[in-house]
């Protein structure tokens, strides 16, 4: 399958002086994208709920800044994939589009834990698979 493509509405207060994007705002926008992609009514992952008794945190986060995202009304391009899913974790690849032009490129690692104790917590079956369905095509980039 090849990348997933959502929508960002950059927000005003998203710009810096220059009227870019700042770095700050990136992560944010990363957040945003991760949520309407993989927490939608037919994800089997844990619900973003302090009651969920499993949780999914970021355990790392790796941002390349390409090139400044310039402060627009036109919504910003999010293409997401999951490259690696292990044991207790996931990866989700980012890519931030403007005019065409990757601006951003990130990978945070996701990790799944006892919302109690901490532990991590291994990926069910169901999720390996339905992430899975996240692989990025191998055409793409060769």
């Amino acid at each position: 399958m090849p990348s997933v493509t959502v929508e960002l509405q950059l927000r005003w207060g998203d710009q810096d002086p220059y009227r870019h994007v700042n770095n700050v705002a990136v992560a944010s926008l990363l957040e945003e994208a991760r949520a309407l992609v993989f927490w939608t009514q037919d994800s089997p992952l844990p619900a973003l709920s302090v009651e969920s008794p499993v949780h999914v945190l970021v355990a790392r986060a790796d941002i390349s800044y390409m090139r400044p995202i310039d402060y627009r009304p036109e919504p910003l391009l999010a293409e997401l994939d999951v490259p690696a899913v292990g044991g207790a974790s996931f990866d989700i690849a980012y890519r931030l589009v403007q005019d065409g032009q990757a601006c951003v490129k990130a990978v945070t690692r996701m990790a799944m834990v006892d919302g109690v104790t901490g532990s991590p917590v291994r990926l069910s079956p169901e999720v390996r698979a339905w992430l899975r369905g996240f692989a990025p095509d191998p055409e793409v980039g060769a």
